[in-house]
């Protein structure tokens, strides 16, 4: 019975972590965690109790039948018991024949519901809690998007909107190809082939990146173009520059010239910081890291006045680009500030493993050895196959004594 009871507490801190978007494994972790189960339950556990359930610290009891509740809650289970049986019946096989109807009845919603607005929240949310159930069947993703690729409110919403990095070197990835062959304008295509060649230099594969920019530098950026497809244009041109040894400054004094170009011809883009968050992120994971404070820096500017059904989690994901940037360049205090603000709860739910590996390629500078932090990293990096990450999980110290003033130069 013990080793039932065991084994039920592991799956329960097991899904606490997923929850809570990394491992609990230090004091600090535990007072965060304990802030946001109060936030999201309104009951309190103790930072203490926390450190005894995890193991921290040495329990001399097991925990309460009443903290153990408070803990499925916050998980979003009703009962330690609903727990157990929704992931077991997840582990077994399942019934196809309503799982292939209803994803049928999913495609004929995406071909026939009419959506007039570039934003919907209503039919945003449809696309996220479809994304969300059909990640527990991948065995149908292949039928579903190479279906609503066709139509036009899976291109403009489930491939546009609904960017899923953590999955781009598998179903996601499957689903651009068929994009591209159905939307053919050449924002389509840039957009299409900028994301295979993010997979590309992610995953190593210098062959299919050359492949991709190839077809990149088939189309000509036009001023019409949305931000985060110009954006997405530079950042291909940066991974492949990267790859190939290539300078990047005539890149990036481009970049640059296109950016303030969009700063004045696109005020009604300027919700969120498209192109600076993805040719942001292309200068981070190529160690570019003076560069990439030009466009991360401009980043507080903005209003933060995002439509409704804008994810404030891309605003963690910036956190963490510009945290590990500013490290890299010397600013480590400003770095740590930055890195302890983040909220790893807030992750977007289509780039959580991502920046769930950034999170703990930061916190290696900040926080004191540890196995179970080591081991997560490998086992995000085998999920997702971005094995490129781990060159900036392994690079050197920052460089102390920079001067905060050279960061902030236009290079």
């Amino acid at each position: 019975m013990n080793k039932l009871h065991d084994n039920s507490l592991n799956l329960l801190k097991h899904e606490i972590e997923r929850v809570f978007g990394r491992p609990v494994i230090s004091y600090r972790e535990c007072l965060l965690l304990s802030e946001e189960i109060y936030e999201k339950t309104s009951f309190k556990i103790s930072h203490n109790t926390l450190r005894r359930f995890f193991g921290l610290v040495k329990a001399e009891y097991r925990p309460s039948s009443s903290t153990i509740d408070i803990l499925t809650k916050y998980c979003g289970f009703k009962s330690l018991d609903e727990l157990i049986r929704k992931r077991a019946a997840a582990a077994q096989e399942y019934d196809r024949r309503p799982v292939q109807d209803f994803v049928n009845f999913i495609i004929k919603v995406f071909k026939h519901t009419p959506v007039k607005q570039l934003h919907d929240p209503t039919f945003s949310e449809l696309v996220k809690y479809t994304i969300m159930f059909l990640q527990d069947y991948p065995a149908y993703m292949a039928d579903f998007q190479k279906e609503i690729a066709k139509t036009k409110n899976g291109q403009d919403y489930y491939f546009e909107q609904f960017v899923n990095i953590d999955w781009l070197n598998s179903y996601f990835a499957e689903g651009i190809h068929h994009y591209l062959r159905e939307k053919k304008n050449d924002s389509a295509q840039i957009y299409g082939h900028a994301l295979l060649c993010i997979r590309a230099w992610l995953t190593d594969r210098p062959g299919d990146l050359k492949l991709h920019f190839e077809e990149i530098t088939r189309y000509t950026l036009s001023p019409g173009m949305h931000p985060f497809i110009q954006g997405l244009y530079y950042a291909a041109l940066i991974l492949y520059a990267d790859e190939v040894g290539m300078n990047i400054s005539k890149i990036f004094w481009d970049a640059q010239q296109t950016h303030a170009s969009i700063s004045f011809l696109h005020e009604e883009f300027k919700c969120f910081p498209w192109f600076e968050y993805i040719c942001g992120m292309a200068l981070v994971l190529t160690q570019h890291f003076i560069e990439s404070l030009y466009f991360l820096d401009i980043v507080e500017d903005y209003d933060n006045k995002q439509p409704d059904v804008f994810d404030k989690g891309f605003y963690e994901t910036l956190l963490l680009l510009k945290s590990f940037a500013l490290l890299k360049t010397g600013d480590c205090e400003e770095a740590k500030r930055l890195y302890q603000s983040v909220r790893t709860s807030q992750f977007y739910f289509l780039s959580k493993k991502f920046d769930t590996i950034f999170f703990l390629i930061v916190g290696k500078y900040f926080q004191k050895p540890n196995l179970r932090a080591e081991e997560q990293l490998e086992r995000l990096l085998e999920e997702t196959g971005f094995v490129k990450l781990r060159q900036l999980y392994e690079s050197g110290k920052p460089t102390i004594g920079m001067l905060n003033s050279v960061v902030h130069k236009v290079i």
